[in-house]
């Protein structure tokens, strides 16, 4: 079974599909995709990926409990 991954950063196809191997991923490289993801599946994911320009808050980090 593959871990959940939430992705918050725009990649190339062939980086997306190489993280989808090792991932079930969840991309959502806008505010409002972002919102809507963890609105629907917050607690599914195991692990974010993001960048030092966007970043995640600590809020939605809150609505995130099994990140690790």
């Amino acid at each position: 079974m593959k871990h959940s991954l939430l992705l918050l950063v725009p990649l190339s196809d062939e980086e997306l599909n190489l993280l989808r191997g090792a991932f079930d991923v969840t991309h959502a490289p806008d505010g409002a995709s972002q919102e809507a993801a963890i609105a629907a599946h917050g607690p599914r994911f195991e692990a974010v990926l993001t960048n030092g320009t966007t970043g995640i808050s600590t809020a939605a980090i809150d609505r995130l409990p099994n990140v690790r």
